[in-house]
């Protein structure tokens, strides 16, 4: 086994390794080029790939947070074939990826590890990681959802003036800066493990608007102005999509802006043919929880985000 730089023609088999390891966040092939070749190289995933006999067995990576930029503070991500675990492999690819990120003085190294995940929550606590942020992943299936009793809700906002339009249907260059402004506001109020930082308009524009789902995307505006919106993206799992954030201003809230957008958005996905929504959200963020709890979303085993300090 050897422990080397990634080729480009090692992108299929990394993608076949990270969805069999953690399913639900399945990535697709043309979502990791997209970030290899497009993203600004002091975010770009960085990798080394573990291969015997000529088969990739595993991959890890560092990278920065474009939403918590810090020069020295980085995420990791490290996969092994579930078939070739317990031999030492990931073991090598952490120790080489350290002594990798070394140079760029690294003064902490976040992961995320399943608290289902038996294995992995002993490989990060034995090398001195702890829990700094937890998220219910959770799926909806949408196949027999019916939005017949939040109709109500929804004309009754109307009828106060809130419109619900898709981002495809109110889109222009002003529309997607008003709407980079309203994130950088509410972003503040979602739970994170770091502050949160600003991303340029032209990074949201290019990874966030243009990479969503437009049709099944959605504001909510009241006197012309934007006071919430839901996005979601195209999941790499057939029939499925991720639900990226939902969220209002905050003298909108307590008004059920956020679960009507969230119905515009699984009738939509159904009118397209989707079968599951996916989203997650941080424990501590109860009332987006009870939202998606009333909708019928089933949570999965947390995931975990854990730190070590170097």
């Amino acid at each position: 086994m050897q422990i080397r730089d990634l080729a480009m023609t090692d992108l299929a088999a990394i993608v076949a390794i990270q969805n069999a390891v953690v399913p639900l966040q399945a990535l697709s092939l043309s979502e990791l080029e997209h970030d290899l070749t497009k993203l600004e190289e002091n975010i770009r995933q960085v990798f080394l790939v573990a291969e015997e006999n000529g088969m990739v067995l595993g991959a890890a990576n560092y990278h920065r947070f474009a939403g918590s930029y810090h020069p020295n503070k980085f995420g990791i991500e490290l996969w092994v074939t579930p078939e070739h675990q317990g031999r030492g492999i990931g073991r090598a690819l952490y120790t080489a990826l350290l002594e990798k990120l070394a140079p760029l003085e690294p003064i902490s190294v976040r992961t995320n590890v399943r608290e289902s995940d038996a294995r992995a929550m002993r490989f990060a606590q034995s090398r001195g990681y702890a829990e700094v942020k937890r998220d219910f992943e959770s799926l909806l299936d949408i196949t027999d959802f019916s939005s017949q009793p939040y109709q109500a809700l929804i004309s009754s906002l109307e009828a106060s003036g809130v419109q619900l339009i898709s981002w495809a249907d109110a889109d222009s260059l002003e529309r997607r800066q008003e709407f980079h402004e309203v994130f950088e506001i509410v972003r503040q109020d979602v739970p994170r493990s770091e502050p949160a930082t600003r991303i340029t308009f032209e990074f949201f524009d290019q990874n966030v608007i243009q990479d969503s789902l437009s049709q099944a995307s959605f504001y909510a505006f009241e006197h012309n102005q934007i006071i919430g919106f839901t996005g979601c993206f195209q999941g790499a799992r057939e029939g499925w999509i991720d639900q990226w954030l939902t969220a209002t201003t905050r003298e909108a809230r307590g008004r059920g802006i956020a679960t009507s957008l969230k119905i515009k958005q699984i009738e939509v996905a159904k009118q397209l043919g989707f079968t599951t929504i996916r989203t997650d959200n941080d424990t501590r963020n109860a009332g987006m929880l009870a939202i998606n709890d009333r909708l019928g979303f089933v949570r999965q085993p947390a995931v975990l985000v854990m730190k070590k300090e170097l």
